[in-house]
């Protein structure tokens, strides 16, 4: 499953760190994960006066390189749905949202020293408490690794407990640290 949460992040203070964008894949827009780390490029053409640039939103995708500066996607979505003719939207954040395509999504830029919640499905592999994390190359999760890293962005994983939906253990929450950024 793929969750995020943040715990204390710099992006919440400092407003050029919450940034909003598209996700793309192979140049077209695709849809994302929760915790899913991406890469913030260029401002994209707005979609409603062409050439003109979007001031509020760039094209965010998949790092290409484990050495990349990434940030990780904190999509909020909405429930929503259509009774008696009358559209219905109430926020929502749970676990295994997925922000889809052509849809924009809330983009955290991390900091060292940022700490968040991230879940099973964020990883290439079941991480290690105590040990570190780094971008997968041509994906968007964490790799972890047993040593910290100092040539790219890099997570300490701390601690552990389980993801609790209703009373059911669905999967395992990490809670981590930036080391590292890049």
């Amino acid at each position: 499953m793929k969750q995020f949460s943040h715990y204390k992040m710099s992006s919440e203070y400092d407003g050029s760190k919450l940034i909003s964008g598209f996700f793309y894949s192979d140049e077209n827009a695709t849809e994302i994960a929760d915790g899913s780390i991406v890469v913030v490029g260029d401002l994209i053409n707005h979609n409603v006066f062409g050439t003109m640039k979007d001031m509020d939103n760039r094209k965010i995708t998949a790092p290409t390189a484990n050495t990349d500066s990434v940030a990780v996607v904190d999509y909020v979505g909405v429930a929503e749905g259509t009774i008696a003719g009358n559209l219905y939207r109430q926020g929502i954040k749970t676990a295994g949202l997925t922000c889809p395509a052509n849809r924009p999504t809330r983009v955290r830029v991390l900091s060292v020293g940022d700490t968040f919640y991230t879940a099973s499905g964020n990883f290439a592999s079941a991480p290690t408490e105590g040990q570190y994390a780094i971008p997968t190359a041509n994906g968007t999760v964490w790799t972890p690794v047993t040593s910290a890293a100092t040539d790219k962005v890099c997570i300490k994983i701390e601690a552990s407990k389980p993801l609790t939906q209703g009373q059911v253990n669905a999967d395992t929450l990490y809670f981590c640290r930036v080391v590292k950024t890049v």
